[in-house]
C-alpha cells in the first residue's frame, strides 16, 4: 500500500486539467478537509482518482451544492443523488452546529456513495452487454444446428460457384485470385471468417439459383409436353395450344423470378409473389432504381476485376518459377538423341520439388503485399518458415 502523500502527488498530477476543483479546494477549508478524508479513504480502498477531484469541486462550489454525483453519471444518463428538504440528513453528533450549519451546508458523501456512483459508465454498459450475450446464448441454443446448416449451404454454394468460374476460359483466373485473397487475409492476421470472403453472398446467390431452378421444373414440363405434341401432331390445334401455353408459362416464370429478385431474392419471395404489391410498385421508377442500386452493390462486392488481376499475377509468377524445371523435364522425356537427357529430366524433377515447396507461400506473399515482385523474395518465406515450421509443413501436407 502506497503512502497518502504519494497518492496526493499522483492525483495532483492527474488532475491538472480540473483546475477549478483544485482552486476551490484551496479556497474553502471545508473542501480541503473533505479532500483530505477522501484521499485517506482512497489510499485504504484504492478508489479511482477522478471521483476525488470531482467531489472536491462539488463541495467547494459556490452556493448550495446539493447534488452529489460524478461526470460518469451525467454521461451515462443516470440520475444524480440529491439531498434536500424531501430527504434531510441530520448532522453528525460529533460536529457542533455553527453559523454555517443549515440546509445550505453541502453534505459530505460517504465512501459507499462515492464508490457506488463513481463507476465508469463504460464498465456498467459492458457488464450489461455481457449479460445480454450470456442470456442470449442460453435462450438460442436451438439455433445452433440451423446456423451450422446455413453455413454448410453457404460453403457448398461457394465451392459450386468457384467450380463454375474455374471452367470458364480467361475468367477462371478469378477463382485463383479468390483463393489467394483468402490465404492472404489469414497471413495478415485477420480472423478465420475472412478466409472465405463473400461466403454469405455466395450462399444467397446459391439460394436464388436453386429456387429459380426449382420453380422452372413445371415450366420445363409444359415445354416438354409442347414439344411432344408438336412431334406427334405437327400443325394441329392441340399442338398450337400447347405451344402457346408453354410461351405464356415461360413469360410468367421470368416475371416471377424478376419480381422475387426485386424484393430481395429470399425463399419466401418465391413462395408468395405478393400480387397486390406487384400491381402497386412494379410501375414505379423507384422500384427499378432500387433494384439497380442493389445489383450494382452486389457486383461491386464480388470484386471480380480485383480477383482476376490478382489471379493473373499469381499465375504469371508461377509460370516464371516452373518454366525452367518443366523445360528440363520435357527435355528428359523427348530428347532421345541426347545422352544426358535422363539426367536433365531427373534434375528438372528435383528442381520442381524444390520450387513447389516455396511456390504456394510466394503466391500468398504476393497477394498479401499486393506486389508482383514479392513472388521472388524467397528469403522472406524462409524467415517465416523458421517462425512456424510446423504450420508450413501441415499446409504443404494439405496441399498435397
Amino acid at each position: 500500500m502506497q503512502e497518502p502523500q504519494q497518492h496526493r502527488e499522483s492525483v495532483d498530477d492527474a488532475g491538472r486539467t480540473d483546475a477549478g476543483g483544485a482552486r476551490a479546494a484551496a479556497a474553502d477549508p471545508v473542501a480541503a478537509e473533505l479532500v483530505e478524508r477522501v484521499f485517506l479513504a482512497e489510499v485504504a480502498e484504492e478508489l479511482p482518482v477522478e471521483p476525488v477531484l470531482y467531489v472536491a469541486s462539488v463541495a467547494a462550489s459556490a452556493g448550495t451544492a446539493d447534488v452529489i454525483g460524478t461526470p460518469d453519471s451525467a454521461v451515462s444518463g443516470s440520475a444524480p443523488i440529491r439531498r434536500g428538504a424531501e430527504d434531510p440528513v441530520p448532522p453528525e453528533p460529533s460536529q457542533p452546529p455553527g453559523p454555517s450549519s443549515g440546509p445550505d451546508v453541502p453534505m459530505e458523501p460517504t465512501m459507499a456513495e462515492v464508490a457506488s456512483h463513481t463507476a465508469p459508465a463504460s464498465r456498467s454498459a459492458g457488464d450489461r452487454q455481457n449479460q445480454r450475450v450470456a442470456r442470449g446464448l442460453g435462450l438460442r441454443w436451438y439455433q445452433v444446428p440451423i446456423w451450422f446448416l446455413g453455413r454448410c449451404w453457404d460453403f457448398a454454394s461457394l465451392c459450386t460457384l468457384l467450380a463454375v468460374v474455374a471452367a470458364l476460359p480467361i475468367v477462371q483466373l478469378a477463382s485463383l485470385g479468390y483463393l489467394l485473397r483468402g490465404a492472404a487475409n489469414l497471413a495478415q492476421g485477420r480472423p478465420w471468417k475472412d478466409a472465405l470472403p463473400g461466403l454469405r453472398t455466395a450462399g444467397k446467390i446459391g439460394t436464388f439459383l436453386l429456387l429459380a431452378a426449382v420453380s422452372w421444373l413445371p415450366v420445363w414440363l409444359i415445354n416438354d409436353l409442347s414439344y411432344s405434341a408438336q412431334l406427334l401432331q405437327p400443325g394441329s390445334r392441340g399442338a398450337a395450344l400447347w405451344r402457346g401455353a408453354a410461351g405464356a408459362v415461360t413469360g410468367l416464370w421470368l416475371l416471377h423470378i424478376t419480381w422475387a429478385a426485386l424484393r430481395g431474392g429470399r425463399w419466401w419471395h418465391f413462395l408468395w409473389p405478393a400480387p397486390l404489391r406487384f400491381v402497386r410498385e412494379i410501375w414505379r421508377p423507384r422500384t427499378w432504381s432500387t433494384a439497380l442500386d442493389r445489383l450494382y452493390l452486389l457486383v461491386r462486392g464480388l470484386r471480380l476485376p480485383h480477383l482476376w488481376w490478382l489471379g493473373t499475377r499469381g499465375a504469371l509468377g508461377a509460370l516464371v518459377w516452373v518454366s525452367i524445371p518443366v523445360t528440363m523435364m520435357i527435355i528428359g522425356l523427348r530428347a532421345l538423341e541426347l545422352d544426358a537427357a535422363g539426367i536433365v529430366g531427373i534434375l528438372g524433377a528435383l528442381s520442381m520439388i524444390g520450387v513447389m515447396l516455396y511456390l504456394p507461400f510466394l503466391q500468398i506473399q504476393m497477394a498479401a503485399d499486393n506486389r508482383f515482385w514479392a513472388m521472388f523474395q524467397v528469403r522472406r518465406v524462409r524467415r517465416r518458415f523458421l517462425f512456424a515450421p510446423g504450420a508450413h509443413a501441415l499446409s504443404l501436407l494439405l496441399l498435397c
